[in-house]
């Protein structure tokens, strides 16, 4: 309702409540914080963290890579691919100076890695090491980020992943070497040691260790587990199947002959150092305890290659008599 007032001749009619022309209080006192907000916001988008990334290539020699961040940005209205960053620095588990240690892997095109963003230019730092002067006054830039080694996303998880213990290991899972309490597993198709090779039987796990060079047999015979040939050997007997058949016959035949191959090479490397020289000066003598562990090496190198002829022997001789029960080609 209105009341009227009377100024002269006018008749003027008089609003219960007030017209306001501008803002009201409360939006007054909420402007300044709403300002900052803003403010806060713009400031933050110029600000880089982290974020995943695709590495695209990899230079071993100077350690670096080239990475496509792996999220797009929203930037008036759309979203943007961000441009790939060049040069950036890897990041590994390493101690340092020579005397240190270190994990190095190989980093192909396609892995995931995580980016960090330096807080201040880190150009100096890193060309030259030790305490430097940034180059640039900038902060957070996209420009000064390190490739973390070490993340990745859902799709990439690392399958049958170790809950009990540490391994070191290739993503599919053919060769690792597991670290659990009490027992250390390696699992691959060969391995190394001071220049010999031993044979690693595969789907068993089962390795020839080698002590100071000098290969030594556990329970089997030059890398082949004799529990798995025996069990693939009865396979053999029993297949009902001619493809089945000829599929094991030439994994079996395959893994015995790398055996074989494996022990004959061994026992050329051996040979010479189970010789004493004869061109030693005479000052010298030739401590028969340095002769004795390579004889053994070799006599047991020689001894498992009998026994891995005859292991083929009957591979040969159970494949021929299934194939002719069968009827197989």
């Amino acid at each position: 309702m209105s009341t009227a007032t009377i100024t002269g001749n006018i008749v003027k009619s008089v609003p219960d409540t007030p017209v306001t022309t501008g803002p009201t209080l409360t939006e007054r006192i909420a402007a300044p914080t709403e300002q900052w907000l803003q403010v806060s916001d713009m400031i933050s988008r110029k600000i880089r963290v982290a974020l995943p990334g695709i590495i695209q290539s990899f230079d071993s020699a100077r350690q670096v890579v080239s990475v496509q961040p792996a999220i797009r940005e929203y930037v008036q209205g759309q979203f943007i691919t961000l441009p790939r960053l060049d040069d950036v620095p890897i990041a590994l588990p390493r101690s340092g100076g020579s005397g240190g240690y270190g994990l190095t892997v190989p980093i192909q095109a396609g892995a995931e890695c995580w980016l960090l963003f330096s807080d201040l230019c880190i150009d100096a730092s890193w060309q030259s090491g030790g305490v430097q002067n940034p180059i640039l006054p900038w902060r957070h830039q996209i420009g000064d980020a390190v490739a973390i080694i070490a993340a990745w996303s859902k799709p990439n998880a690392v399958p049958a992943y170790s809950g009990s213990a540490a391994q070191l290991r290739s993503n599919d899972g053919t060769s690792f070497i597991d670290f659990a309490k009490g027992q250390t597993t390696i699992t691959d198709n060969a391995v190394i040691g001071n220049g010999f090779t031993g044979h690693i039987a595969s789907n068993t796990g089962q390795i020839t260790s080698f002590h100071d060079g000098i290969m030594m047999n556990l329970d089997s015979v030059g890398g082949l587990n004799l529990a798995y040939f025996e069990s693939q050997l009865a396979r053999i007997a029993a297949s009902q199947d001619c493809n089945d058949l000829n599929l094991q016959s030439s994994q079996m035949l395959a893994t015995l002959n790398k055996s074989i191959a494996s022990i004959t090479t061994l026992i050329s490397q051996l040979a010479p150092l189970i010789v004493a020289p004869t061109d030693l000066p005479s000052v010298i003598t030739w401590a028969t305890n340095m002769i004795a562990p390579m004889l053994l090496a070799h006599t047991n190198c020689i001894t498992q290659l009998s026994a891995l002829n005859a292991k083929l022997s009957a591979l040969q001789s159970a494949i021929t008599a299934r194939l002719a029960a069968l009827g197989c080609s």
